[in-house]
């Protein structure tokens, strides 16, 4: 790699990243899935992790959205989506 310690999307791009994929929009739950295990990856700090997953979010003031919020790792935001209902 070369160095990167963290990435950003742009805004309009944060709602759903897979917009600009070739092959097609993917479910939002993967690609937050996949964004999560990019980060762990590259160890990006969970501040980051955090805001970008909660813009993301359809409703990021639900619950779910004020879990994320409280998260204090990595491993706490991936337990609050994936061991919770947060997308329908």
């Amino acid at each position: 790699m070369l160095g990167v310690t963290s990435f950003m999307f742009a805004r309009g791009a944060l709602q759903n990243p897979s917009n600009f994929s070739k092959t097609g929009q993917t479910n939002l739950r993967q690609v937050i899935e996949e964004y999560i295990k990019l980060c762990v990856d590259v160890q990006s700090p969970y501040q980051n992790t955090k805001y970008v997953t909660l813009q993301m979010l359809p409703n990021h003031t639900d619950t779910v959205g004020e879990r994320v919020t409280r998260s204090r790792s990595l491993r706490d935001i991936w337990y609050v989506l994936y061991y919770s209902p947060f997308i329908k």
